[in-house]
């Protein structure tokens, strides 16, 4: 694994200091390699993203495959926290900074969401908020994403607790 990681950095020129080395070995470890040519290697070659960008692009991989297909499994959830705080604070222990994530679950209902979670730094407003392809049930267009009580929640929404938005469609 550090063989492979350390091959991608020097490829792209990438300079990390030994945290972030760190969260990036476990991450892959847990993972493999498959990340450095996904959006998580394009925002770390490009060196230029937000946090919510960041926590995002990492939290994609929490998921686990069985017989009943894929589901979000919550040691991941937090196994991927924990990697996110190391890499952006340098925190060994995730108590080491008072920073919290929360997760926002994507239920497109009929249709079928770009990601079913994402991971968004709390008080910070959520910036870029995934999409989904309506079903064919659904009306023809998605038009954005709101809470249990029907409140849309969109990129400048400041991300509080971890909840579940739902997919609004239109005609």
């Amino acid at each position: 694994i550090e063989e492979k990681l350390d091959t991608f950095l020097e490829k792209n020129g990438i300079v990390l200091n030994q945290c972030q080395y760190d969260a990036l070995v476990s991450f892959s470890f847990n993972t493999g390699t498959t990340w450095m040519g996904s959006r998580l290697g394009e925002l770390l070659i490009g060196d230029n993203y937000s946090i919510n960008e960041f926590a995002c692009a990492f939290g994609l991989y929490c998921h686990v495959t069985t017989v009943d297909g894929a589901s979000v499994l919550p040691l991941l959830v937090d196994r991927r926290i924990r990697e996110i705080k190391l890499f952006l604070y340098g925190a060994y222990q995730p108590s080491d900074v008072s920073e919290k994530f929360c997760t926002l679950t994507f239920d497109a209902g009929e249709g079928s969401p770009e990601t079913d979670i994402g991971f968004y730094l709390v008080g910070a407003p959520y910036q870029r908020l995934f999409g989904a392809t309506p079903g064919e049930d659904n009306a023809p267009y998605f038009t954005g994403w709101g809470d249990s009580n029907g409140e849309r929640i969109t990129a400048s929404t400041i991300a509080s607790e971890n909840i579940t938005v739902y997919a609004q469609y239109s005609d």
